[in-house]
């Protein structure tokens, strides 16, 4: 037991590292009010309501998890990918779920779900920050994470079809096919 303790504690460290390395690049390029932290009780009451503010605005369901279930079943890897995104203190923007490949090769996000209330928060008056983009901000995350770790590539599983353009926008240039359907998409790291 003391052994997966210890790869618990290594990996949150890292973890930790990752989020303060991506909120760097996230408060100058995006949001210095912006912040990253694990997948806490207060993030995963929040998400439990998304599905509800979804319906009430007659969104379609284009991604949902029982947050609580997946959290709990992905906690079992200590190397996971793990991050909530916050806007200021209290407002949950997005959450993340992956993991890393046994020899750290790959750094992967599996679920990855955007606060459908986001599409009602106005940009700033002065148009400064950039509306909340959940994405690019979680895979800043998982681009520091992954380089900590010293994996060679980051990649998106089973990404939304009409997303997939979006996500190579992002650079994921690389895509693993299965018929027509993206099965994963790959993007090569580089040292800096």
């Amino acid at each position: 037991m003391k052994d997966r303790l210890e790869a618990e504690k290594y990996f949150r460290d890292l973890r930790t590292e990752a989020y303060k390395l991506a909120e760097e690049g996230v408060h100058e390029h995006i949001s210095p009010a912006i912040r990253l932290t694990e997948i806490t009780e207060l993030a995963l009451q929040q998400a439990a309501e998304w599905p509800i503010q979804r319906r009430a605005s007659g969104m379609r369901e284009a991604a949902y998890w029982d947050w609580s279930h997946e959290v709990a079943r992905f906690r079992r890897r200590p190397r996971r990918v793990e991050v909530a995104i916050w806007y200021e203190q209290t407002l949950l923007c997005g959450l993340a779920l992956g993991r890393t490949s046994k020899n750290r090769v790959v750094g992967t996000i599996h679920l990855l779900e955007k606060n459908p209330r986001l599409r009602e928060i106005p940009p700033p008056a002065d148009g400064v920050v950039e509306p909340i983009l959940v994405a690019p901000i979680a895979v800043r995350f998982l681009e520091a994470y992954a380089l900590l770790l010293g994996c060679k590539e980051i990649a998106i599983d089973h990404p939304f079809a009409d997303l997939v353009p979006y996500y190579e926008s992002l650079g994921f240039d690389r895509r693993v096919t299965k018929g027509k359907k993206v099965l994963r998409l790959h993007h090569a790291l580089t040292r800096r």
